[in-house]
């Protein structure tokens, strides 16, 4: 079967949205400006009702999280689970929550090292604790994540995850359970651990890939031949000129706002068709 081509979007011209099945494009219409843009927000905002909570985890006794709802949406909503970087929870994951919650979504970000009582976040002990953790280990404990959000009385038990960076394979294990704990997942610059396990994926897929990423760039390929012969539902995107981590606001020297806006919306639509927000 021929390889279908990965998507790149260029800033000049409309973005065009696809989801792929077995190789086949189902082309939908141009996305509009408002759904390009991701709005910041402040922690006050007064449509979201945000807070950091304790629930219990696998096996390290109780976690935090930061959990954000929509206010002004009645009835039970979707969750979305957030995976943060080797550096754990910050204000930019946070930001990221609420903005799922103006989208109709629940945002719930666990704050995985916070069991270790570091003395603050993003710093050198956070990240050598989360280098350290095995991946199927940190998927356990992010699928206890999901269980306690899905329990939430205004959830509806339709759950997505976003992976960024080192939560990239967490969220791609998590992908292809058996007991299909999500109805959508999304990647950010980052690769299964192992090509083959893209063949198990349960859920539908979206992988947002950096050009200028010499880790992923080699295999993209590869994994997307994988979805392709194994008929898996996905989107695959590439974003020019654009380094690692390129959607976190926090890390300056590799954050391309253009393309982190271009994502965002993509990655919304994604979950919004995939969760059945607004039917």
């Amino acid at each position: 079967m021929p390889m279908s081509p990965i998507f790149r979007p260029s800033l000049n011209l409309p973005s065009r949205r696809a989801v792929l099945v077995g190789g086949s494009a189902l082309i939908g219409l141009p996305f509009g400006a408002g759904q390009l843009r991701a709005f910041e927000t402040e922690p006050a905002d007064a449509r979201v009702a945000a807070e950091t909570l304790a629930y219990p985890a696998a096996k390290r006794g109780t976690l935090k999280g930061y959990l954000a709802r929509p206010k002004a949406v009645a009835g039970r909503r979707p969750g979305v689970i957030v995976i943060h970087e080797i550096r754990g929870i910050n204000g930019h994951f946070r930001d990221l929550a609420r903005r799922l919650a103006l989208e109709g979504m629940i945002g719930f970000v666990p704050d995985l090292a916070s069991a270790q009582n570091y003395d603050r976040e993003g710093s050198d002990e956070v990240r050598d604790y989360l280098q350290k953790l095995p991946v199927a280990e940190a998927a356990e404990e992010y699928r206890y994540a999901i269980d306690f959000l899905s329990r939430q009385p205004d959830c509806s038990g339709a759950i997505g995850i976003i992976g960024f960076a080192w939560g990239g394979p967490i969220a791609a294990e998590i992908a292809a359970m058996p007991a299909k704990p999500v109805k959508a997942a999304v990647l950010y610059y980052s690769l299964p651990t192992s090509v083959d396990l893209v063949t198990k994926f349960t859920a539908p897929v979206l992988l947002q890939y950096a050009e200028l990423d010499p880790h992923t760039q080699p295999q993209i390929d590869t994994v997307e031949k994988k979805l392709i012969g194994y008929s898996k539902v996905y989107e695959q995107y590439v974003y020019d000129g654009a380094k690692p981590n390129f959607a976190n606001e926090s890390l300056t020297k590799w954050y391309n706002k253009a393309q982190a806006d271009l994502a965002w919306g993509r990655t919304v639509n994604f979950l919004k068709r995939q969760l059945n927000v607004g039917t």
